[in-house]
């Protein structure tokens, strides 16, 4: 996956783009059409009025989540790369991939 905050996030499986959506945004409830609206709490959400508030925001942060259904798979080399970080070319850790520059974290 390449997740870039609240423009873009990328699926990839053996360096192919499988799926790609952008400006992904809280909200659309529930995948499975005959789930009610009671079913809220059965899915673990015990604040249904604080989602529904935040329908229609940006989804910038939160957690990526790797999953299987109905049946076992295991998962190797899983790396996550911060893409954010210092871009001050006169750093010590200057990295040229970070795309989000967070010059706090520079060393100098």
């Amino acid at each position: 996956m390449l997740v870039l905050g609240g423009e873009s996030i990328s699926h990839y499986i053996e360096n192919e783009l499988v799926l790609k959506y952008e400006n992904p945004q809280i909200g659309g409830g529930f995948i499975s059409k005959s789930r009610g609206e009671q079913d809220w709490s059965s899915m673990g959400v015990d604040n249904k009025e604080y989602w529904e508030a935040k329908e229609g925001e940006v989804l910038k942060e939160g957690f990526i989540a790797l999953q299987a259904e109905s049946h076992p798979i295991d998962f190797k080399n899983i790396q996550l790369l911060n893409l954010c970080g210092c871009m001050d070319r006169k750093a010590k850790n200057y990295k040229a991939y970070y795309l989000k520059p967070d010059n706090s974290k520079c060393i100098y």
